[in-house]
């Protein structure tokens, strides 16, 4: 075994705990002590749950799920054929559409549901636990009520102090990856930043289905568990009453989401009839074959024997050892927690939940590819996103609601950039739609993004968006005009040549991908400079297309974790990204070596090389596969030249391949 990082706290199990608290939680040292804490017996009940917190702290530097896996599944992907592309239509846009040889999500990693009976045993140790630790405070329900005043300085409106409570520890865990985990699934998932430690690249476990159930989980909680274990009444230990609420939910949602690993485990031991049932939407059939009831009385019986066991509080009335551990015959035994509450939580909570969560990852199993975008809602990005899932074909969605609804669906929206990578590397989503340039140079996250991630580039696609101006009145009454800063900027001199001078321009964001008009229907001299293909309500009498005269053109480039890049069709490009020093001559050595091999450099760009000021950073696209030879060449004689290089991917060109524009 690995020696301790410091042995000087050997024998203090409390120091031990402050060591790896202030010290490096996330590293595998402290990851081990936690390990060696937890059954110590001089620990006490609120050390030790505070050592399973930790270790949930912990996880974030290290894949949960690994016990699910033989040692030989854990490291790579098996290789994917590299996409096609293909399209048709107008000259002025393209889009890649991906393709594959085989299913994206035929790579799952194989489960073995003993391994999952195994993790799911466990977690009743944490639950039952969790659930004595809140059963020492009386129910407080002050702390459930909405918008109490008694809590109105650090709540939103509409929280509960127990709401405050679960968002905060979440933006906590979710900036050290807790939530990139498979079997994680957060209360608030609209209200947490994004990690700020690297995500790391987890085996792909299970089909990324859109299932959380912790709304129903905190309802159930509340109405029936806690009345179940707690005594009540008001003892005022609010912040004590719901960070052991907290624990408990936490830990019953991972209990009850982990069902999505025993229905991907029987999926794949019964993949033909799974599929006939998914296919016919028999939900009650999908359940029968599920259910087994054997299963679930020795899981009702075994939880009931634990809660026996960890709820004993023995009362010394006929006087123990010094050190507290042996009672002497006459002891009398208590129990911290009822045995049959906890049966009857599994009973009826836990067990039919976790099915349900099953019966719904199923329905799914058999879906589209997920895709990952950065963007608004109703973005040209986000429509492109919900093409490459194959919910339209051609042009964008007919209306807002069609489009949110495929949205809800396919595609992952992430806040920027390294939110799409996030979503990948855990397996949130298969592919991923990144912005590489909208007229502005390579975009700064997209580029951070290349020069870190390992990820591959295997598409391109190429977006134009038209714009309308909408208003109640005639233009020359028009006085203020709401739009997007793009579609301003963008639009400017139409604006100026077909409105007044004195004309303001205002921009705005807009909500959850709304259109500008939503909250100003009533600015009476009010136009409103939208994308196409968001339709004015009743009401808006004018709409005057912008036309040719301003659309916007944004390349993107589509990212898939796969390492195979396929083999070359003979007609592809490849990207790459080279430094060199800061000196004369040294872009024009470089830039020689295409010519030598005879590789057409068709885009290269400049970009800013961050903390290596004695470098300059060049991003450039050439015709041929990084596997044909002269291609193959200049990359090798480029590595010795230049100070840094990195293939980005190799893919079909789609140059000469078209499609209706986004709009």
């Amino acid at each position: 075994m690995p020696q301790d990082p410091n042995p000087a706290f050997s024998g203090s199990p409390n120091a031990y705990l402050v060591a790896i608290l202030y010290g490096q939680p996330g590293s595998p040292a402290a990851i081990r002590l936690l390990m060696r804490l937890q059954p110590r017996g001089s620990l006490s009940l609120t050390v030790g749950l505070l050592c399973r917190n930790a270790l949930l702290g912990c996880f974030a530097s290290h894949d949960l799920t690994d016990d699910l896996l033989p040692s030989s599944g854990r490291s790579t992907f098996r290789p994917l054929v590299v996409p096609t592309i293909a399209g048709s239509g107008q000259e002025s846009t393209r889009e890649a559409q991906v393709h594959t040889t085989m299913e994206p999500y035929d790579d799952i990693e194989p489960l073995r549901l003993q391994d999952i009976r195994d993790a799911l045993i466990r977690q009743e140790d944490t639950i039952i636990f969790a659930l004595i630790e809140r059963s020492q405070h009386k129910t407080n329900d002050i702390c459930y009520v909405p918008d109490d005043p008694s809590f109105r300085n650090v709540m939103a409106p509409g929280d509960s102090f127990l709401d405050f409570m679960l968002v905060e520890t979440e933006r906590l865990h979710a900036k050290v990856r807790r939530y990139t985990a498979p079997e994680e699934h957060a209360f608030f998932p609209d209200r947490i930043p994004p990690p700020v430690l690297p995500v790391e690249d987890q085996p792909c476990l299970l089909y990324p289905a859109n299932v959380n159930l912790n709304q129903r989980i905190k309802q159930l909680y509340r109405n029936k568990v806690q009345p179940a274990v707690c005594q009540a009444g008001d003892d005022r230990q609010y912040g004590s009453s719901v960070v052991a609420d907290v624990n408990a939910l936490q830990a019953i949602s991972k209990r009850v989401h982990y069902g999505m690993f025993v229905a991907e485990a029987k999926f794949q031991a019964e993949r033909e009839e799974y599929t006939r049932l998914i296919r016919a939407g028999d939900e009650a059939g999908m359940m029968r074959l599920l259910t087994n009831e054997a299963v679930e009385a020795r899981v009702i019986s075994r939880v009931r024997r634990k809660a026996c066991t960890f709820g004993q509080d023995i009362v010394d009335v006929a006087g123990a050892s010094a050190n507290g551990s042996a009672a002497a015959p006459g002891a009398d035994t208590s129990m911290k927690l009822n045995p049959d509450a906890i049966a009857e939580l599994y009973r009826d909570f836990i067990i039919p939940l976790t099915k349900e969560a099953e019966i719904m990852y199923l329905l799914q199993r058999l879906g589209n590819v997920k895709v990952a975008y950065h963007g608004h809602p109703g973005s040209c990005c986000q429509q492109l996103a919900v093409q490459q899932c194959g919910h339209t074909q051609g042009a964008a969605a007919s209306s807002q609601s069609s489009a949110a609804s495929a949205t809800s669906d396919c595609v992952v929206q992430c806040i920027d950039a390294a939110g799409v990578a996030a979503a990948i590397m855990s397996n949130q989503a298969y592919y991923g739609l990144v912005v590489l340039e909208d007229g502005s140079g390579i975009h700064p996250g997209t580029r951070a993004l290349l020069i870190d991630s390992p990820l591959k580039v295997v598409g391109e696609l190429t977006l134009s968006a038209a714009y309308r101006l909408v208003s109640r009145c005639p233009l020359e009454k028009v006085r203020r005009v709401y739009g997007r800063p793009e579609a301003l900027r963008l639009c400017r001199s139409w604006l100026l040549q077909h409105l007044v001078a004195s004309t303001e321009q205002t921009q705005v964001e807009g909500e959850a991908g709304l259109p500008p008009w939503t909250s100003r229907v009533d600015e009476p001299e009010a136009a409103y400079l939208v994308e196409q293909f968001h339709a004015p309500p009743g009401g808006f009498g004018v709409v005057v297309e912008v036309g040719d005269a301003a659309r916007s053109l944004t390349r993107c480039v589509v990212l898939c974790k796969r390492s195979s890049i396929g083999a070359p069709t003979g007609n592809d490009k490849t990207l790459a990204l080279f430094a060199v020093e800061n000196e004369p001559g040294r872009l024009a050595e470089s830039l020689a070596i295409f010519n030598r091999h005879s590789v057409n450099l068709t885009y290269i760009q400049s970009c800013a090389s961050g903390e290596r000021c004695s470098e300059d950073l060049f991003y450039a696209e050439f015709t041929g596969h990084a596997s044909d030879a002269s291609v193959s060449a200049v990359l090798e004689e480029l590595s010795r030249v230049a100070r840094f290089v990195k293939d980005l991917g190799s893919f079909p060109d789609p140059s000469h391949r078209a499609s209706p524009p986004c709009a």
